[in-house]
């Protein structure tokens, strides 16, 4: 699969009920699976995409772009910036734009990003560690769960002369297992506990639930 993506229209409230000439602003999301320029390994275990491999992913990514036509697009799995610039320069939807993945330098594992026609107000910040006071313990975890092991993107955009809003781009769910700190990645017993007895922490396993199903899967393709 060379990824997944939904659109939804962000409806713009409007006093008093009646139309003052404000369009709506229309918001995705879209999970690029392993976004890595060609060439560049982003898993020791997976190989690097040949030219023909990228090229092929990069205009079917382009094309979703343009069909989502979306105002706001929150990505997950990118491994290089410069690569979320080239497909998106490929859909032409954000030349006048922002488009920005930061922290995706191919050896930082994978990161978010975001592309707006919209102003940017506000730079676009990344988050890691919790609050203080909310660190989720699990059981089976050697240590509690402090850290989001995807940085939250959180950044500002003007809607009109009159109106802001405050995006987030988040990336909850992996199927990838937990495990111990020093455990050898191809030790079976490990992989078993990482799936079963290590799994994602129940704090946040309900904020998964919540999301997931509301994004939706569309424009699949295998």
């Amino acid at each position: 699969m060379r990824g997944r993506c939904a659109s939804v229209v962000l409806p713009v409230p409007q006093r008093n009920g009646a139309a003052d000439g404000r369009h709506r602003s229309q918001g995705g999301t879209f999970n690029v699976l392993n976004l890595a320029r060609q060439g560049e390994k982003y898993y020791d275990d997976e190989p690097a995409y040949t030219a023909d491999e990228y090229k092929a992913k990069a205009n079917w990514i382009a094309d979703q772009l343009t069909d989502m036509d979306a105002d706001i697009v929150g990505f997950q799995e990118v491994f290089h910036e410069e690569a979320l610039r080239d497909v998106c320069a490929r859909s032409g939807q954000y030349q006048a734009g922002t488009v920005v993945a930061p922290g995706a330098d191919g050896t930082s594992g994978p990161r978010l990003g975001i592309a707006t026609r919209l102003p940017i107000i506000d730079a676009v910040t990344t988050t890691v560690q919790f609050p203080p006071g909310l660190d989720v313990a699990a059981d089976g975890l050697a240590l509690p769960v402090g850290a989001f092991s995807r940085p939250v993107l959180c950044t500002r955009l003007r809607l009109d002369d009159t109106r802001e809003v405050t995006v987030f781009v988040v990336h909850l769910k992996s199927k990838r297992p937990i495990r111990a700190d020093g455990a050898a990645p191809d030790d079976p017993r490990e992989e078993a506990l990482g799936k079963g007895a290590r799994p994602h922490p129940p704090g946040l396993g309900g904020s998964r639930a919540a999301v997931h199903p509301a994004r939706g899967d569309g424009h699949q393709r295998p």
